[in-house]
């Protein structure tokens, strides 16, 4: 069981290394940071979402979201929608400028995916989405078990 715990968080950890040195070495292509790069491809494939919907999925907290929105808006990637009422409920949407680089990283991003799965058969790629949903979700449900025991623990 040790050496199972060791692969699996070795192998996580690489694999998020690995995602994040490239969303950046992308993104600097741009003048954008790897932190940009979900907001723009949501955007990119809903054409206009919330700060809320960003947060969820894009699973960053509200004040990160509002960090890479405000960046991109003065990068002019990013308008809203609407101006006034708060901003948290007002549909964001990219522009023209915001469109042409959202374009080039779903490319980028098609490509890459492509060359990480080098040498697997589409059944075991299916297999390997199926199985890390799956471990995600578990993860998922102890951090909420945590947070939930947290939050009992300050109401008492």
């Amino acid at each position: 069981m040790e050496k199972r715990f060791d692969t699996f968080s070795m192998l996580v950890s690489g694999i998020n290394k690995s995602m994040k040195k490239i969303k950046t070495t992308e993104m600097a292509k741009f003048g954008l940071k790897s932190t940009h790069v979900f907001c723009i491809y949501h955007l990119y494939k809903e054409n206009a979402l919330t700060a809320g919907e960003l947060c969820g999925m894009c699973r960053e907290d509200k004040a990160g979201i509002s960090r890479a929105i405000e960046q991109l808006e003065k990068k002019g990637c990013v308008t809203s929608a609407e101006n006034g009422g708060k901003k948290y409920r007002t549909p964001f949407m990219l522009t023209e400028k915001g469109r042409q680089i959202a374009k080039q990283i779903a490319e980028k991003a098609d490509e890459l995916i492509e060359i990480a799965g080098r040498g697997l058969q589409e059944s075991e790629i299916r297999i390997f989405y199926s199985c890390l949903e799956k471990i995600n979700e578990n993860l998922q449900d102890i951090c909420d078990g945590y947070e939930k025991a947290h939050t009992a623990g300050k109401k008492e």
